[in-house]
């Protein structure tokens, strides 16, 4: 390796220039303090900053202004005009940002990508949201997958989605959380009862109860099946799902056991050469390509308003 030449004689003669350059700074500040203390002029005084620390999490009370992002908020009305068959359509229709991957072709089965980031319920894939309901995590342990045909759309009361990186929510909340309220007898009293029919054979129908007492206990439940032979060949789905919930709410306490359970079929054969599309659209490469899904839940929540300003929370789950 040839050894290397340094220009000594330039280095030598940058040095003047440097040096004249940062006197002259140092002298034009200096006399401009000098000037303005002679003149007596206050000095600018900045306005105070104060830093809002919060915990994004719907039941906390907390102001959506408060969160530095800009976070998308629903209700179960907002849900309801859109006729959307579960969370993740209602995701696509109405929140920005958000895109949904049906390669699965599986209406239950999507991959819901928020600015780039990913829940699934196909092992394999990067995950990068978290969804909780209730303060209960939602995603799988094996793989942090998010099953969307376990979350009945009737149970939520309310939803927010968060963008970010935040530890609060835990492990691969790389992209964003998203946080699900559930349904309570206080604001969803009364009952209903539903039918749906459509093309392919889909068929679907969903019931719902709830009310409170003057005592402060509530009670709310739901229950629905979708049936559906699906537009291509061999892609039946028939899903199931049941949630209750019954608790106490007094002026500063609230209390609440919510139970779940879900027994899904879901198929969904995947990709078809464009080949044999062209002679059948509706043809399927392999099959079958089922994702069986068995699950119930326990969930014990609980709140204290201790004054006007400090609020403790808390929750107790089971998932298997």
């Amino acid at each position: 390796m040839p050894p290397r030449v340094v220009d000594t004689e330039r280095m030598t003669s940058d040095r003047p220039l440097v040096s004249s350059i940062t006197a002259f700074i140092a002298a034009a500040l200096t006399a401009t303090s000098a000037a303005a203390a002679d003149a007596g002029m206050e000095l600018p005084v900045l306005p105070t900053v104060v830093v809002v620390g919060v915990t994004p999490l719907p039941g906390a009370d907390v102001d959506p202004d408060q969160v530095a992002a800009p976070v998308q908020t629903a209700t179960a009305a907002d849900i309801d005009r859109t006729k959307a068959l579960d969370l993740s359509e209602f995701m696509r229709r109405s929140l920005g940002s958000v895109q949904v991957n049906d390669i699965q072709n599986n209406a239950l089965q999507p991959d819901v990508s928020y600015r780039g980031f990913t829940a699934s319920p196909l092992l394999g894939t990067p995950q990068g949201l978290s969804v909780y309901m209730d303060g209960m995590r939602l995603n799988q342990n094996f793989g942090d997958v998010v099953s969307w045909d376990l979350i009945p759309r009737e149970a939520i009361a309310s939803m927010a989605l968060m963008p970010g990186s935040n530890p609060l929510f835990g492990l691969n909340t790389l992209g964003g959380a998203l946080s699900l309220k559930s349904r309570d007898g206080f604001s969803d009293a009364g009952y209903s009862l539903g039918l749906d029919y459509g093309s392919n054979s889909r068929r679907r129908v969903d019931a719902e109860l709830g009310g409170h007492t003057d005592s402060g206990y509530h009670w709310y439940a739901t229950a629905n099946n979708l049936k559906d032979d699906g537009w291509r060949d061999d892609s039946p789905t028939d899903a199931s799902q049941v949630f209750g919930k019954w608790g106490w709410r007094g002026d500063n306490t609230d209390l609440a056991l919510s139970a779940a359970w879900a027994d899904t079929d879901l198929t969904g054969n995947g990709l078809q050469d464009v080949q044999f599309l062209r002679n059948d659209y509706d043809s399927v490469y392999t099959k079958p390509d089922e994702t069986k899904n068995q699950s119930w839940l326990l969930n014990f929540v609980g709140s204290r308003k201790v004054d006007g300003r400090l609020t403790v929370s808390g929750n107790v789950y089971y998932r298997q």
